[in-house]
């Protein structure tokens, strides 16, 4: 419960910056999130891993919005909650038939793309709200072209208050002080933006005046919030499968294709750091968000996924089994009706200063730099990915990442034939068995891989021989470090042969670059 506590003070401005810069109204993020903690929690065995809105999504929603909308924000706002409830629809299915290896075909270094691609989007898009200055832009290149007129149109006191927020979120972390450190960045920011508001008078619909330039000032820059609680509901419209049947696709695919990606991702981190070692049944997992997406989306709210940072901090915080979910939706249910007057009170430039902070983390220099070192092919696909996301979308970017990654691969050496499966000989030995590994190991046969090796019976020791493998990717190099963790953890013996002594991924990187 203490957890649970913790973590809804956290997601409560989260919740509501997402909502905004999806294009939703801010109630919707914590409607997700409500759900995510009362409902999901009783569908998913996910032990300490909290679902609710994730920056992550926010790039398609807002373009959901846009495009279905044609400039008409509360159509396109409708018409986003019926490809919500599309897409729910189809994360049943995929959990029905076990799209939980999902996660195994993606390239992590695409999806790392992808992922960066988006912190760039959160940040274009939220520049404007943090300096409370009006944006034009309507893709995330013009977004990024725009960024020095709105600077220089920017509102000072609203930019202020926003600042002084970005700045607590970057400098929180360098600081020692343990009575400090009990209180959330976020709230900490929240602490510091309300008082700003009132010092600075931003709540009153008035205006003023530096160097001869006016400025508004009023509720257009603060939460607005629904003053009855009955007008949280708001209905989808599935008209647009008939008016605008490809663009209505196009976003049911990416919402429930990224959605699960995602989610798939986060459940493999917080399983990996997890003391009691539990593991999520992906399958069981991808349906409960499927199912509360269809409610997400019938009653208004945002589409949900299993959120890395609030289930990072929920393991931070001592939970212990997944009741703490179901109590930071309820907390988060209790603060719609007890603090609703003071949420209507939060500036919106605060909360743009969490997402940026957030969008910083997804695309953070430092993570330019590790793809850079690892591998300059690496770092070409990862780049691709970035590019092609911001030009086209989501999806586009990160299948074109997947396609960048199987041609270098083709260059290698790879035959199409071992692209979807893997050729393996599994010999039984005195002491356990033996897999040699004959084909190319690569992220597209890394399912193929995988399901060799659980079909093999653990009560003997394991020898994976990599020696007449064609190439070995860093998918791979990552799983077999995951399977072997897995082994050891439940008291068997494995053993991995040919990676050190060939340095296959490093013979790949030379071959690519010869061919090139």
């Amino acid at each position: 419960m203490l957890s649970g506590f913790s973590v809804s003070i956290i997601a409560l401005p989260l919740c509501l910056g997402i909502a905004m810069a999806s294009g939703f109204p801010p109630i919707a993020g914590i409607l997700t999130a409500i759900i995510g903690g009362i409902v999901a929690t009783f569908l998913s065995n996910a032990a300490i891993i909290i679902k609710g809105p994730g920056a992550g999504l926010i790039a398609i929603a807002i373009g959901a919005v846009s495009e279905l909308g044609n400039g008409d924000n509360v159509l396109g706002y409708k018409m986003t909650l019926a490809c919500i409830v599309i897409s729910g629809l189809l994360q049943i299915i995929f959990g029905i038939f076990k799209a939980g290896r999902l996660g195994d075909f993606f390239p992590t270094v695409a999806v790392h793309g992808m992922l960066a691609a988006i912190g760039i989007i959160i940040i274009t898009k939220q520049i404007n709200v943090l300096l409370g200055a009006k944006s034009l832009a309507n893709t995330p290149f013009g977004a990024i072209i725009e960024i020095p007129t709105i600077f220089l149109n920017l509102n000072p006191k609203i930019s202020f208050i926003g600042f002084s927020c970005l700045i607590i979120m970057f400098i929180f972390p360098f600081i020692k002080g343990k009575l400090i450190k009990k209180l959330p960045a976020p709230l900490l920011a929240l602490c510091i933006a309300i008082p700003l508001g009132y010092l600075l008078n931003i709540y009153d619909s008035t205006s003023y005046t530096i160097n001869n330039r006016t400025y508004d000032l009023g509720s257009q820059f603060l939460v607005n919030l629904p003053k009855n609680i009955t007008e949280v509901i708001q209905f989808p419209d599935f008209s647009g499968l008939f008016s605008q049947f490809g663009t209505m696709i196009k976003f049911i695919l990416m919402f429930s294709l990224v959605g699960t990606i995602e989610s798939i991702l986060t459940c493999k981190a917080i399983d990996a750091i997890d003391d009691k070692k539990r593991k999520t049944n992906l399958d069981k997992d991808i349906t409960a968000i499927g199912i509360c997406n269809t409610l997400c989306g019938l009653l208004g709210g945002l589409p949900m996924i299993s959120e890395v940072v609030r289930s990072t901090m929920n393991k931070n915080n001592g939970a212990k089994t997944k009741w703490s979910n179901f109590y930071h939706g309820v907390f988060l249910l209790v603060f719609v009706f007890l603090l609703s007057g003071l949420i209507h009170h939060i500036p919106l430039s605060a909360l743009a200063a969490l997402l940026i902070y957030t969008g910083f983390r997804l695309a953070a220099p430092s993570e330019f730099i590790k793809t850079y070192k690892k591998s300059k092919i690496e770092f070409f696909i990862f780049i691709a990915t970035i590019i092609m996301v911001l030009l086209t979308d989501l999806l586009i970017g990160l299948l074109i990442g997947v396609i960048l990654k199987l041609i270098i691969h083709i260059f290698n050496g790879l035959k199409l034939k071992d692209v979807f499966k893997i050729r393996t000989t599994l010999l039984e030995e005195n002491d356990g068995y033996k897999l040699i590994v004959h084909s190319s190991a690569i992220f597209s046969n890394l399912i193929s891989f995988k399901s060799t090796i659980q079909k093999i019976p653990k009560n003997k020791k394991l020898i994976i021989d990599f020696e007449t493998a064609i190439i070995v990717d860093s998918s791979t190099l990552h799983s077999i470090k995951v399977i072997k963790e897995d082994y050891e953890q439940q008291g068997y013996m494995i053993e991995v042969k040919g990676l050190k002594s060939k340095t296959l991924l490093a013979k790949s990187i030379m071959n690519t670059a010869h061919s090139f």
